[in-house]
């Protein structure tokens, strides 16, 4: 035996963590950092304005910075790295129309200049965006997407309830009511509205078309994609339902307007919330469907006898597994083999 044949191959170890994964979680990190840290100062550089004097948006970016510190650390392990993957990806997309309405702000001529507040929460964004793209790099790749759910009727729905969610996102969530006695009210915030131009528009869009996919897609897929798109849409839909309560129960307006909850506040709430559960109920029911592979038992080998090699000719019948018959004796082995003389008996 040669000396290669006694060295195996070293193989790499099924344990080893890619560093590209600890660089995205570690940029999630930081970005949830700038998060916070870009709540308290002034946004704008005019006025004494910062995002912490805001109940809905406060709320908002809370949920945002606790989803980036969640996803971070899935990303370290290499159990939940697809997983942490596929939520970042989610959350950074459905999070994404907040930021392209203040970058459209600060670039439109006669508004105001970004602060830093401004210049912490964009940046805590961006940090989070690169962190989705690496992470998207090195775990989402296609073969990553066969479906594996096995469960179709939730995922249909999935379907029904991601639209519900959908529309209630396109509706306005605030109602405001002028007047002492409430004689007049009208419903405002779309985000279809086109405020911030039409790159808002089309992130808004981008937004409506997650909401309705990402759920049937979530219990399609299954495992740990499919786990992690679910668990992107609870943070992205969790961050949403804050901002929207937090406007209509924390603003208290004046004695001439109040703000309240709209129709699309209520819609999002329970369309949403019923589109997280039954995501949920579809993946634990195409976990518990999944047919398992077919095992053939094998049967125990015979015990084979194993003495030392017997010289050739020698006849030895040890060299023979049990059960096995034994040679047939060579032709004339009879004939040659002496007669006993008569009578000797």
């Amino acid at each position: 035996m040669t000396s290669a044949e006694t060295q195996p191959t070293p193989t790499p170890s099924p344990t080893q963590h890619p560093a590209a994964l600890i660089v995205a979680a570690t940029l999630a990190f930081v970005g949830a950092a700038a998060t916070i840290g870009g709540l308290f100062p002034d946004f704008w550089d005019q006025g004494t304005f910062a995002l912490v004097d805001l109940t809905g948006v406060l709320a908002q970016q809370a949920v945002f910075a606790a989803s980036l510190l969640a996803v971070g650390a899935a990303l370290l392990s290499r159990r939940t790295s697809t997983g942490g993957a596929a939520a970042l990806a989610v959350i950074v997309a459905i999070g994404m129309q907040p930021r392209v309405v203040d970058v459209a702000t600060i670039a439109d001529h006669d508004g105001p200049r970004g602060g830093t507040g401004f210049s912490l929460v964009v940046g805590g964004f961006v940090l989070a965006l690169i962190a989705a793209l690496i992470a998207a790099v090195i775990e989402l790749r296609p073969r990553a997407w066969s479906q594996r759910g096995g469960a179709r009727g939730w995922a249909t729905l999935a379907a029904v309830f991601g639209f519900a969610a959908a529309v209630g996102y396109a509706m306005s969530p605030f109602s405001a009511s002028v007047g002492r006695v409430s004689a007049f009210s009208f419903s405002f915030g779309s985000p279809l509205e086109g405020i911030g131009g039409p790159r808002a528009l089309w992130a808004a869009i981008l937004v409506v078309v997650l909401l309705a996919v990402v759920p049937p897609t979530s219990v399609a897929v299954g495992r740990g994609i499919g786990i992690g798109l679910a668990f992107g849409l609870l943070g992205a839909l969790g961050g949403i339902a804050a901002f929207r309560l937090g406007e209509a129960l924390g603003t208290s307006g004046t004695e001439f307007a109040h703000v309240d909850g709209a129709e699309g506040t209520w819609t999002l709430l329970a369309a949403g919330g019923a589109t997280i559960l039954v995501a949920f109920a579809g993946l634990l029911a195409g976990r518990t469907r999944r047919p398992k592979p077919a095992t053939i038992p094998m049967a125990a080998p015979e015990p084979v006898l194993v003495t030392d090699a017997a010289p050739p000719g020698s006849g030895s019948v040890t060299d023979t597994a049990p059960g096995a018959e034994l040679p047939a004796a060579a032709d004339g082995a009879e004939e040659s083999a002496p007669e006993a003389p008569e009578g000797s008996a």
